[in-house]
Parts: structure tokens; C-alpha cells; sequence
């Protein structure tokens, strides 16, 4: 995967992102940003998705790597 916000319209997602969401939750998403760790990416419409691999952490009682769904979804506010 390519450097996130490395083209233009990636920085402007990024700019769009932290218009809205906490730091704490971008700052983990950054870190769930390379290439071993998406298992899969697709933009359609408005909706962004991917499957993530999680973090394996005896400590806490996670044994078995966890996957995660996640889901972007952009609203469009019609204007008349």
C-alpha cells in the first residue's frame, strides 16, 4: 500500500478524517496502516472498507490474532 496521504486526493481524505474523528483513534489507525496488516481495502460511492488484522496480546487474554471490519461511510448533505 502506498504512503497514506501520499497522492492528492489521500490528503484530502486524511484532512477530512481528522475534521472528525478523535486523535487517539487516527493515531491507532495510522498504526494499522501497512501492508502485512490490511487484508482488504475497497472505496465504493461513499463507503470505505477494509478488514484489518489486530494485535495478538497474551496479556489481555488475546491468544488468537483478531480481525476487524471497518467501515467509512460519507453522508452528502443535499442543499436546495
Amino acid at each position: 500500500m502506498a504512503q497514506p496521504g501520499k497522492t492528492w486526493w489521500g490528503q484530502r481524505f486524511i484532512a477530512a478524517l481528522e475534521g472528525f474523528t478523535d486523535s487517539g483513534r487516527l493515531r491507532r489507525g495510522r498504526g494499522y496502516s501497512s501492508d502485512r496488516r490490511i487484508l482488504a481495502f475497497a472505496v465504493r460511492d461513499s463507503l470505505v472498507t477494509a478488514t484489518v488484522r489486530g494485535n495478538v496480546n497474551p496479556y489481555f487474554g488475546v491468544t488468537k490474532e483478531p480481525r476487524y471490519q471497518t467501515r467509512i461511510h460519507r453522508r452528502v448533505a443535499c442543499r436546495s
